[in-house]
């Protein structure tokens, strides 16, 4: 083949080419319209769901952190003692006195009976010990562990928030942690 004709089989290729190729603009439009529809929606539904995040997290306020509300124990009433009847003096009879000439003079008078004094009543019994008070305020963070430590040290302890048992001193009077401290 001459120059020449190899020259003119490719220009005609190279114009037959042109014209059978279809621009890009217009290749395939519905799919990249549906891809481009796609990526939007995608992009839309993860706006919306970070805004929805964003919304919750600004409402909602942290669980508040559980603190014991002391419900007040009723005191228990310590049992009454029956009284027991004090014993009563029976009377002495009154000596009569012997007839006697009336010229003698009168006997003295006789000195009364002193009365005999009433038995003492029983002392009260010591409260049984139901560590209510420290069962409420103290085992769930001691156990048994601080079970009987005297009220000078339970006040000391709390008045220098120690393990941080500060909060008791709003909670606890001092007849209170007397009686934490004696078991009641």
């Amino acid at each position: 083949m001459s120059k020449a004709l190899k020259m003119a089989v490719l220009f005609l290729a190279l114009t037959i080419g042109q014209t059978a190729v279809i621009s890009s603009g217009h290749a395939d439009d519905d799919y990249a319209t549906k891809i481009k529809k796609a990526y939007k929606e995608k992009a839309e539904k993860e706006k919306k769901e970070r805004e929805k995040k964003e919304k919750e997290s600004k409402n909602h306020k942290p669980a508040p952190i559980p603190r014991p509300n002391p419900t007040p124990v009723p005191p228990i009433p310590a049992p009454t003692p029956k009284p027991t009847p004090a014993p009563t003096p029976k009377p002495t009879p009154a000596p009569t006195p012997a007839p006697t000439p009336a010229p003698n003079p009168a006997p003295a008078p006789t000195p009364a009976p002193t009365p005999v004094p009433a038995p003492a009543p029983a002392p009260t019994p010591a409260p049984a010990k139901t560590w209510a008070l420290y069962n409420q305020y103290c085992a769930g963070c001691h156990g048994t562990s601080k079970q009987g430590k005297s009220a000078a040290a339970t006040q000391s302890a709390i008045s220098g928030n120690v393990g941080g048992m500060g909060f008791l001193s709003s909670s606890l009077t001092a007849a209170q942690i007397t009686s934490l401290a004696a078991g009641q």
